[in-house]
């Protein structure tokens, strides 16, 4: 977890991602948000302009972590096309 994420505002997109990407933006709904992260409406748009700006938090951080989880140890695949079938090229 990076410095940023260790913040309050970084824990609470760290706990949004999953409910974004089980109900979807329009599913989510503030309660959701504010039960997965411990915050009040007040301290989530302390740390975020809008719902938009959460979501897209989150979006980040979910996508570097599944980056960082499909790259994980790549460097210890000698075979460049085992290495791309492993982060997952359609085309090897």
């Amino acid at each position: 977890m990076s410095k940023g994420e260790q913040t309050p505002a970084g824990k609470s997109f760290a706990k949004a991602a999953p409910i974004f990407n089980q109900k979807g933006y329009d599913g989510a709904a503030l309660s959701d948000l504010m039960r997965a992260t411990g915050l009040e409406k007040g301290g989530i748009y302390r740390h975020f302009s809008s719902k938009e700006a959460l979501a897209a938090e989150a979006f980040d951080y979910a996508w570097r972590e599944t980056l960082d989880a499909r790259i994980h140890d790549l460097d210890t695949i000698s075979n460049t096309i085992d290495r791309l079938k492993t982060v997952g090229c359609q085309f090897c």
